[in-house]
């Protein structure tokens, strides 16, 4: 298991994680920042902002099976969820972080979460390819 793994509560995440003196140092952040109802939104600047501050490696993760709890009460219901990890990967450091850099970076890492959801699932990015074939499935 990758030392950045970790659960999440949202349909996307990306989870920036640092080393520090031989520690790793986790920060989940859900980079849509609001629940989608079903389809990938767009995401806000935030973890693309921690990532190219940092140098932080990103590690996304998609979760989709999960648009029909909305209530406590629905968690009593089985519900199916997926939760897709792909490769980390670090945004490329622009030398000054302006707005269009961290533009750039939350659209890429918009992208990479979006590849590995199921294409009914990508919403705004639904121009956006087949998964990684390093893309791990946990149901």
């Amino acid at each position: 298991m990758h030392p950045c793994s970790g659960s999440c509560t949202t349909w996307a995440a990306s989870f920036p994680c640092a080393a520090s003196k031989g520690t790793f140092a986790q920060f989940a952040d859900h980079t849509e920042g609001t629940r989608s109802g079903g389809r990938l939104g767009p995401g806000e600047p935030g973890t693309a902002l921690i990532a190219l501050r940092t140098g932080a490696p990103v590690l996304p993760a998609a979760i989709w099976g999960t648009e029909h709890v909305k209530l406590p009460r629905d968690l009593l219901r089985r519900t199916k969820a997926h939760v897709r990890f792909g490769e980390p990967y670090r945004l490329p450091h622009p030398g000054r972080i302006t707005g269009e850099a961290i533009a750039a970076g939350t659209d890429e890492i918009m992208r990479r979460i979006a590849e590995l959801l199921p294409v009914e699932y990508r919403g705004e990015y639904a121009d956006t390819g087949a998964p990684h074939a390093t893309a791990q499935a946990r149901s």
